[in-house]
C-alpha cells in the first residue's frame, strides 16, 4: 500500500511527492521508536532503518523520474492513453531497478559492519537478498496499480482516485487480516504435530531422561520459533538452554514460581513483564501431588502469544517424563511395583481436565472411579470455540500399566485430531486411528464415544467407534448407537457421524461398561435395564444429582464383590431454552 500511494503521487505531483515518503517514514519512526527502545534496539540501529529506506526511496525516485522526462513523460501523468502510459511504465520498472541495486551493497555492509562488532547475526547475506528481492517483487506487483491510480486522477479527477486508493487499503486489509489467520492456523498445526511427535519420542526413549536434552534441541526451539528457552528440573540438576543467555538466574525463577504456586496452586503460567510487547514467560513443571518438579522459560512476542498453550503442553509432557523417571528409579529398588503403580495412577490422574467447561444454560457432571490404580478409561473436553466443545468418553481394552499408557496416547491423539477437525468427528478418529496404528505395536484397542456440542443450539454432532451407546434421557430414552468399530484394530478404517438434539430438560448420558457390567457375589450385571431405568427415574434432577444416584445404586448392587472394571460416567444436562 505504502508503495500504491507513493508511486501515484510522483506521477501526479513529481519529486513533491518526495516529501510525503518523508513525512511517513518520520512518522512511523517516531511511533514505532519506544517500543523497539524497550525492545533493546540500539538508537544508531533505528536511525540507520531511517536514513536507509529514505535515501534510497529519494535516488531510486529521482533517477527514475528523470528517465520518465527523457522519454517524454510529463507531470501529471496525462492520461491512460498509450502515448502516456509507455514511458510511465518503462519509469517504473527503473525505479524498482534502481532500488535494488542501492540496497543491494548497503545489506552487505551491513553484515560486515555487525560481524566486525562481533555481533550475532540471525540471517546470512543469501537469505537477506532473496528477502529483499521477494519484498521488491511484492511492490512490483503493486506499481502498475499505482500508474492506473494516475491515470484516474488525471482523467476523471481526484474523487475517483481517492475511492480507488480506498478500496486498495481494503483490500490490503482484508488480506492482511486472511494472512494473519492462515499464520496461526499453520503455527498451531505445527506446534500440534511438533508435541505429538515430541511426545512419541519421549515414550520411545529410556525412562532416565538421558535422551531429553537430544530431544529439547531437536523440538525445543521450533515450538518457539527459534526465541530463547530455558528448560529445568529438579530431577538430576537438569538445565537445557537455548541461546546462552536464555536464562541468567536460575535460582531467582524457580523461587518465583513457587512463591506463585503457593499462593495459587492452579498456576499454569506467570508473566514476568505485562505490558511489554516481549514478554518474559514462566510456567512450572509440575510432578506428583502438584509438587515443582522444574520449569520452562522464553520469552514471547505479542505475534507469539497464541503459542502458550503449546508451551503448557510441553510443560505436561516434561512433568509425565520425570514421573516416568521417577517411577523406573523406584521400580528397579526395593519398592518395586506397589509405588510404581501408585504413582502411575497420580500422573494419569493428572491427565484428565481438573475443570469442567463452564457452559451457561447447561449442566455437566463426571467421576472416573478406577479399579486399579491405574485406568484404562478417560474423559475429556475439547474446547473447539464459537460455543461449541467436544464431549470423550474412552475405554481401553486392558487393564494396568499397559492400558494406562495406551490411554494416555490415545487421549493426546484424539485431543489432538479434535482441535485440528472441530466439526467433523469422524475424520477426528479417522486421524488418530490411522497414528496409534502408526505408533504402537500393540493387540490393544479402545473404544470412543466422541461428540461435538453446540451449546447455543443444543445439536450434538457425533462418532461412536464401538463404545456403549450414549443415552439422551427425557421422557423417552434415545440411544446413540455405534457409528464404526472401536480405533487400533485395523488400519483405512472410516467411522460415520451422527447429529441429534438435546431439547431443554434433556440428559445426555455417556458411560463406560464398567457400569451396565458391575457384578455382584451373585454374579449378577447390574445391566443396561437397570442404568436406563434409574436414569428416567431421576431425569428431572440436576445432573450432580443423576451422577450421585447411579453411583450409588451400582456400588449397592454390588455390594462387598470387588469392582472388576473401571467406572467413568459424563452426564450433560440442558437446563435453558432456544
Amino acid at each position: 500500500m505504502e508503495s500504491l500511494a507513493s508511486w501515484s503521487a510522483v506521477l501526479i505531483f513529481g519529486p513533491t511527492a518526495i516529501w510525503l515518503v518523508i513525512l511517513y517514514l518520520l512518522a512511523r519512526t517516531v511511533y514505532t521508536w519506544p517500543r523497539l527502545i524497550a525492545k533493546g534496539w540500539r538508537r544508531t540501529t533505528l536511525l540507520m532503518n531511517l536514513v536507509q529506506p529514505l535515501a534510497i526511496s529519494t535516488f531510486s525516485t529521482l533517477l527514475a523520474l528523470w528517465v520518465y522526462g527523457r522519454l517524454g513523460g510529463v507531470i501529471p501523468l496525462p492520461g491512460l492513453d498509450w502515448s502516456a502510459l509507455w514511458p510511465a511504465a518503462v519509469a517504473t520498472i527503473l525505479f524498482v531497478l534502481f532500488g535494488l541495486v542501492l540496497i543491494i551493497p548497503v545489506l552487505y555492509g551491513n553484515n560486515w559492519a555487525l560481524q566486525s562488532l562481533n555481533q550475532e547475526v540471525y540471517i546470512s547475506p543469501a537469505d537477506a537478498l532473496r528477502l529483499v528481492v521477494f519484498a521488491q517483487g511484492f511492490n512490483t506487483a503493486t506499481l502498475p496499480f499505482a500508474i492506473l491510480a494516475a491515470g484516474l486522477y488525471a482523467v476523471h479527477g481526484v474523487g475517483i482516485y481517492l475511492f480507488f486508493m480506498a478500496g486498495g487499503l481494503l483490500v490490503n486489509f482484508l488480506a492482511y487480516r486472511f494472512s494473519q489467520s492462515l499464520n496461526q492456523q499453520q503455527q498451531r498445526a505445527l506446534e500440534l504435530s511438533l508435541l505429538e511427535q515430541l511426545g512419541r519420542d519421549m515414550l520411545a526413549a529410556p525412562p532416565n531422561l538421558a535422551t531429553l536434552p537430544d530431544l529439547l534441541e531437536q523440538y525445543a526451539p521450533r515450538l518457539t520459533s527459534g526465541a530463547a528457552i530455558a528448560v529445568w528440573l529438579d530431577y538430576q540438576d537438569f538445565l537445557y538452554q537455548y541461546r546462552s543467555k536464555a536464562l541468567t538466574d536460575l535460582a531467582e525463577a524457580q523461587a518465583t514460581l513457587a512463591q506463585r504456586l503457593a499462593e495459587k496452586p492452579e498456576l499454569s503460567h506467570v508473566w514476568l513483564a505485562e505490558k511489554e510487547e516481549r514478554r518474559p514467560l514462566l510456567l512450572p513443571v509440575l510432578g506428583e501431588n502438584g509438587r515443582l518438579q522444574g520449569g520452562i522459560y522464553t520469552v514471547l512476542n505479542e505475534e507469539r502469544a497464541s503459542s502458550l498453550s503449546a508451551l503448557q503442553a510441553l510443560a505436561s509432557q516434561l512433568g509425565a517424563a520425570v514421573h516416568r523417571a521417577i517411577a523406573y528409579e523406584q521400580l528397579i529398588s526395593s519398592e518395586k511395583m506397589a509405588r510404581e503403580l501408585e504413582i502411575a495412577g497420580k500422573i494419569q490422574a493428572s491427565f484428565l481436565p481438573t475443570e469442567r467447561p463452564n457452559l451457561p444454560g447447561w449442566e455437566i457432571a463426571v467421576t472416573l472411579i478406577p479399579a486399579r490404580q491405574t485406568s484404562g478409561d478417560f474423559y475429556d473436553f475439547v474446547e473447539l470455540g464459537n460455543g461449541r466443545v467436544g464431549l470423550i468418553v474412552a475405554d481401553v481394552a486392558d487393564k494396568g500399566t499397559g492400558a494406562a499408557l495406551y490411554m494416555a496416547l490415545s487421549r493426546t491423539l484424539i485431543r489432538t485430531y479434535a482441535l485440528q477437525f472441530p466439526d467433523e468427528p469422524e475424520r477426528a478418529l479417522q486421524a488418530a486411528n490411522e497414528r496409534i496404528l502408526a505408533d504402537t505395536q500393540s493387540d490393544q484397542f479402545v473404544t470412543v464415544f466422541y461428540g461435538v456440542l453446540d451449546r447455543n443450539t443444543g445439536c450434538l454432532t457425533y462418532a461412536n467407534a464401538g463404545h456403549n451407546p450414549g443415552l439422551i434421557v427425557g421422557e423417552q430414552v434415545q440411544e446413540l448407537g455405534n457409528t464404526g468399530i472401536p480405533l487400533g484394530m485395523f488400519p483405512g478404517m472410516s467411522w460415520r457421524q451422527a447429529q441429534t438434539q438435546l431439547a431443554p430438560g434433556q440428559l445426555l448420558l455417556l458411560y463406560t461398561d464398567g457400569i451396565p457390567e458391575a457384578t455382584n457375589n451373585a454374579y449378577e450385571e447390574f445391566g443396561d435395564e437397570r442404568l436406563q431405568q434409574i436414569s428416567t427415574t431421576h431425569a428431572g434432577q440436576p445432573a450432580t444429582a443423576v451422577q450421585t444416584a447411579l453411583v450409588d445404586a451400582v456400588q449397592a448392587f454390588a455390594g462387598n464383590a470387588p469392582q472388576s472394571d473401571d467406572i467413568t460416567l459424563l452426564l450433560v444436562k440442558r437446563t435453558i431454552v432456544d
